[in-house]
Formats: structure tokens, sequence, C-alpha cells
């Protein structure tokens, strides 16, 4: 209920953005907010996984200090991050300017406030690691809370503007980070740089390439019609793609908990039992996703409004994608208990490669429903992978 909660919070401050701004301009706001993303999960490098995954294994697996050591290491290495993002972007953003049909100034923006999500993101891994549930809920609620009054107050102060809204999404992510040190002890520690570093590297140098590979799976669409059209037409696509995504977001809240649920079955009789489950959940999410596309129309004239109508055919591709992507997860979890961290670098490759080859093929010749079919073929690939590889993986270890 917790994470339907946040999320309808987010939910609510995104609609009010649809409102406030014309689809051109919501376009412009959505193409750099994509860049963030991409600009956050540079900073992960796939560390999170690594410090997720460590955490969350009993402390007679990795002690206490090992733990603390990890956090205090990836923090470091993710503001170090956010710092060289900043001032390298800010020299080579004429050129993804002229890449991506976007003014400087929205880039130079985006490059700023992208520091404030990369702070937002360790504390909310940080809370989820450690089981604490409750706090990385309300540090989602926070941040979406803060969004809707920070959209007030720029209404108020007639301010509503695509560069706005552009920090308000960096400043409010890292405002909201404070609940987690106000009420959480924070694993802080001694960093044992060989040991630690290992660690690290032994997972994030598959997983790094799977979170960034991610994060262009979740936001290259946005990027590349923005490329390939206009403002107008991402504006379009994008209110399609952020209603399906709060779907999503729902799946990726039931993953994160099986994420740590999962990585401390150790034994066949654990795993059989998960993999029923699995398949259950897997067949409900999508048939359900199947079934919300009959209210594509519905729900874009609920949140988004009239003037955004002309995304219904491709949320209701989303959705059906949103589906797949629901389906994956339960398969996903299980790469958290198995020792194979490649996964998430081989899956990532073959999304980011499908997406690119099929985005590139389609968007000229059927605009936006060409990109949501990119990613609807995207997720279907990445299902059958994902189904073969964890099977393939029980049977060789159980």
């Amino acid at each position: 209920m917790g994470n339907i909660a946040s999320t309808g919070l987010g939910a609510i401050a995104m609609i009010l953005i649809f409102r406030l701004l014309l689809p051109s301009d919501f376009g412009i706001f959505s193409a750099i907010f994509a860049l963030m993303m991409v600009g956050a999960k540079l900073a992960d490098f796939g560390t999170n996984i690594a410090l997720q995954r460590t955490i969350a294994q009993p402390d007679s697996h990795v002690s206490p200090s090992d733990k603390a050591s990890i956090w205090t290491l990836t923090l470091i290495f993710k503001l170090t991050i956010a710092v060289l993002i900043a001032t390298l972007g800010w020299f080579v953003s004429p050129f993804i300017s002229n890449l991506f049909n976007l003014d400087s100034i929205y880039i130079r923006a985006g490059l700023i406030a992208v520091s404030g999500m990369i702070v937002y993101d360790h504390a909310l891994i940080t809370a989820q690691a450690t089981h604490h549930f409750g706090i990385s809920v309300g540090l989602s609620a926070l941040q979406s809370i803060l969004k809707i009054v920070g959209i007030g107050a720029l209404f108020y102060l007639d301010s509503i503007n695509s560069i706005n809204l552009i920090y308000l999404y960096g400043l409010a992510p890292f405002l909201g980070s404070i609940l987690v040190p106000l009420t959480l002890k924070l694993p802080i520690g001694k960093i044992t740089w060989g040991k630690s570093s290992k660690s690290i590297i032994k997972i994030a140098k598959w997983t790094s390439l799977a979170i960034i590979s991610a994060a262009l799976a979740d936001n290259l669409d946005v990027l590349m019609i923005q490329s390939l059209l206009d403002s107008v037409g991402t504006g379009i696509y994008a209110s399609g793609a952020r209603i399906a995504g709060f779907v999503a977001i729902v799946s990726y809240a039931i993953g994160i908990v099986l994420n740590v649920r999962v990585a401390k079955y150790k034994t066949r009789k654990h795993i059989e039992k998960y993999l029923k489950k699995a398949n259950q959940l897997a067949i409900l999410s999508f048939v359900l996703m199947l079934l919300s596309t009959a209210f594509a129309r519905l729900l874009i004239l609920i949140t988004a409004g009239p003037e955004y109508l002309s995304a219904t055919h491709s949320l209701q591709i989303l959705l059906i994608a949103t589906g797949v992507v629901m389906a994956t997860s339960p398969y996903v979890a299980l790469f958290y208990t198995f020792d194979r961290p490649q996964y998430f670098a081989y899956s990532g490759i073959l999304v980011v490669i499908t997406l690119l080859i099929s985005n590139y093929l389609l968007i000229p010749i059927f605009g936006i429903e060409g990109a949501a079919t990119a990613k609807l073929i995207t997720r279907v690939f990445a299902f059958i992978y994902t189904y073969w590889y964890a099977i393939a993986i029980y049977h060789a270890e159980y």
C-alpha cells in the first residue's frame, strides 16, 4: 500500500505538469528528464546492485564492518562521478544540444539538477537494502510531496516553465533524502579499499553495463523521438510513457522486495517454491496489463488531458510492454541469489541493441507508435532471455 501511495503522489505531480505545460514544453522537459535519468545511472555504474546484494546478505556471510566499508566507498564513488558529469557535461552540452534538438540552457540545467537525483538514489537503496521498506516508501512519498508543493509555488509565482521544473525535479529528491539520515543509522565505516573495491568490482563490472543499459532502455525512445521528430511528438509520446511508467513503478517496487528476499534463498526447496509463485505472478501481471489497454483513452483524459489524446494507441502498446516488464521481474530477482552477475550485462546489451535498431527502423515510418512498438519488441526479447537464463542456471546449480 505504501508503494502505491507514493506512486500516486508522483502521479499527481506529473498530472499537474501535464495540465500546466503545452505538449511542446512537456516534450522539452521530458527529454531533459530522460537525460537526467541516464546521468543518474551513469553515477550508479552498477554499484547499487552490488550494494543491495551485499547489505542484504546475512551478517554470517558478510560482516557489518565490510558492509559499512562498501556503503561508504560507493557513496564517495557516486559523488565523484556526479561532479565529473556536471563538469564534462557543461563543455559538451553544445554537442548534446545539436544531437537532440535542445537548447544548451536546458542541458546545463539538467546536469546541475541530476546531483540531487544521485543523492536520493543512494539514500533509497540504503533503506531498501537494510530492509527498512517503510523508510524507502516515506522517502519516495516525501520527494513527491515536495514536487507537488514546488509546482504549486511555481504556479503561484507564474513561473511554470521547463527549466524551473527541471531544477525542481533535482532539488525535491535531494531535500527528501534528509529523511534517511534522520530516521536510519547509516552504515558508515572505515573503508578497506582493497577488499571493498574488489567486492564491488566483482559485481559492478557486469551490472554497470546493465544499469546504464536499463536507463537507456527506459529513456532512449523519448530522446530518439526528440532527435528524429520534434518536441510536440516527444511531449505526446512522453505523456503515454509516463502513464505506463507509473504502473511500472509498482512493478519495480515489487521487484525490490523480491530482490532482497530472494538473496537469502540458498536451497533447492526454497527456489522451487519461489519459481511456482514467480510463474503465477508473471501470468497475472501480463493479463492485468492486457486488460488495462481498454482504459487507455480514459487514463489520458483523466491525467494528461485532451491535448494528449493522440497518444492513446501508443499508451495501449506501452501498457502491454509494461505487463511484460512486470512478468519479467520475478525471474530477474533470482539473479540476486544465483551468482551470475553477467546476466545483467548480457540482458542490458540485448535490450539496448534491440531498442536502437527497432527505434531507428520504426520511428521514421510509424512515428510515436513506432517507438512504442519498439519498446514492446525489446521487452518481449528481454523476457524470453531472462526466463531461459534463470531456468538454465536453476537446473545447472540445483
